[in-house]
């Protein structure tokens, strides 16, 4: 197995073969066939994008709500608690959630 490799293709799985064999200097068969041994062996387990989506304008969307709650005679207050939203890439952030 190799490394750096592995950390090549971990800062780029689009590194071409080519270029991966270049950078470490070993032939391209060479490199080819350490990723599919690494692929079968669950080394390498997949590849992914890394998306910006900041950059992509129709993804965002702000919300800003308000809410007055007037608690019931007889019901005690509860201390504000952080909110149970699942994280997600839908899911941007909860500041402060009170019951």
């Amino acid at each position: 197995m190799n490394i750096k490799l592995l950390k090549l293709l971990n800062r780029d799985s689009r590194t071409s073969v080519k270029d991966l064999s270049a950078m470490l200097g070993i032939p391209e068969a060479d490199v080819r066939t350490e990723i599919e041994e690494m692929e079968r062996e669950g080394i390498i387990r997949g590849y992914k994008a890394v998306i910006d989506w900041e950059r992509f304008d129709d993804a965002n969307v702000s919300a800003i709500i308000e809410l007055k709650v007037t608690p019931k005679a007889g019901l005690r207050r509860s201390p504000p608690r952080s909110c149970a939203i699942p994280k997600s890439s839908r899911s941007i952030s909860c500041r402060a959630c009170t019951t």
